[in-house]
């Protein structure tokens, strides 16, 4: 009985674990959303006007995933 409360306790462990990484993803896309709109000065945008802003100012890294060999700092004297 004691294995069994101990998978228990661990099962519930990971659990609010999960649950706390979840909340923190959330807080930190909340964050940077709140930046980027306040960088951007967005407040008399629409949202659509505001997802076509991000969209048309994606980096080439972020837009092509499928070239992994892509990397931000393409620099040959670092």
């Amino acid at each position: 009985m004691a294995k069994q409360d101990t998978l228990d306790s661990i099962n519930e462990q990971i659990l609010k674990l999960k649950e706390k990484k979840k909340a923190l993803q959330e807080k930190q896309e909340r964050e940077i959303g709140k930046y980027l709109l306040d960088t951007w000065n967005t407040s008399s945008l629409t949202l659509q006007d505001i997802f076509n802003l991000i969209d048309s100012n994606k980096p080439k890294q972020i837009n092509d995933k499928s070239d992994s060999s892509n990397t931000l700092n393409t620099s040959s004297d670092v």
